[in-house]
């Protein structure tokens, strides 16, 4: 543990606005903005005491700078108190000049920002297991089948429940998902919730993404669904029209704010199509306002699926793509439609282009 020394001139060293942009993480650190935590429509974090605390007053939080990383990086306060410290000798050696174990203590925490969620715990599934996911979420067996096979599924124990857990071989994003539909219970400072994301997954990876290359380049349409029932929907819906040349991809969770440059690269040119959730704030079309933004600048072609008005077998709006998967018999046979149409469909007019 650091003595109170030298934590007390790392605070000095590192205020909160000067670690929030070290982080990377989203907006702007004022005396009045939105948490960097969460999404809020309107600011409700506050830095004051010339930027040494902040407080959440959303959820009644308040931070100090090594409380900020600990809520930033999920880590206890013993681990955020020593990594801050760390960090902190680094920046100063911006100013001075370093001595060789302040070099390789920043060193060290440039990687531990990259580091990858641990996936060595989980297991491929059994064939129960993938019944039981397409039981769950009304799809064929093949679709959770497919997802294994590329290793974007896996299942094992999260927070003490049985789950099944969406990635890639890339293995950078990862997100779990009960079985039963059930939620995570809250604990802690972490609220009832229907996904748990894997510690140290980067939100700005595409699950789905890091298969095997080739599939990337030759596929003639790249889908981006969000979520990781949508992700197992979408190869329900191919498996369905035997399109192998369509390659499902998925963001996981509305706290993205661009797409990793790596992934620009691997999408640059390709044609694309989004599948938002239909979401009475909006905020899954915002969410692909600003990634279509990115993908247009790396000449890509995009288009997005309108679910407005749609209906399942029980006359249920449809929300999302999982939704989708529970069609009337009728919209059944347009399934084909609903992804490849080009132009629109006469029957079926819920594509649309995302204009620059």
């Amino acid at each position: 543990m650091p003595s109170r020394e030298s934590i007390d001139r790392a605070k000095e060293l590192l205020p909160i606005p000067k670690l929030w942009r070290l982080l990377g993480l989203p907006g702007e650190p004022k005396a009045c903005c939105r948490s960097p935590f969460r999404k809020e429509k309107k600011p409700s974090f506050s830095i004051f005491d010339r930027g040494r605390a902040a407080k959440d007053h959303g959820t009644g939080q308040k931070f100090d700078s090594p409380s900020f990383l600990a809520e930033a990086r999920g880590l206890s306060i013993g681990q955020a108190l020593a990594q801050f410290v760390r960090m902190a000798g680094g920046e100063a050696g911006s100013c001075e000049h370093p001595s060789p174990r302040e070099r390789a203590d920043s060193e060290r925490w440039r990687k531990a920002v990259q580091t990858k969620p641990d996936l060595s715990k989980f297991w491929l599934p059994t064939k129960q297991e993938i019944r039981e996911i397409a039981h769950d979420r009304g799809l064929c067996v093949a679709a959770p089948v497919i997802a294994a096979r590329l290793n974007c599924l896996r299942c094992g124990y999260v927070a003490g429940y049985h789950s099944w857990i969406l990635t890639d071989p890339a293995g950078w994003n990862a997100e779990a998902r009960r079985f039963g539909r059930l939620p995570y219970p809250g604990y802690g400072q972490l609220s009832q919730r229907k996904a748990h994301t894997i510690r140290h997954s980067q939100k700005s990876w595409p699950l789905g993404l890091g298969v095997e290359r080739t599939l990337v380049e030759r596929a003639s349409l790249i889908c981006i669904v969000e979520g990781g029932p949508d992700y197992i929907s979408a190869w329900h819906f191919l498996y369905l029209a035997k399109r192998w040349d369509v390659l499902p991809i998925a963001t996981l969770g509305r706290a993205i704010h661009g797409l990793h440059p790596d992934a620009l690269e691997m999408l640059k040119g390709k044609r694309i199509r989004f599948f938002p959730h239909l979401d009475p704030d909006q905020g899954a079309l915002e969410q692909i306002s600003l990634i279509g933004e990115q993908l247009r600048q790396v000449g890509c072609q995009l288009t997005y699926f309108d679910l407005q008005g749609m209906r399942t077998r029980v006359g249920a709006l449809v929300k999302d793509l999982n939704d989708l998967a529970r069609l009337s018999p009728g919209q059944s046979e347009e399934l084909g439609d609903l992804f490849f149409v080009t132009p629109l469909s006469p029957k079926l007019e819920t594509e649309r282009t995302l204009d620059g």
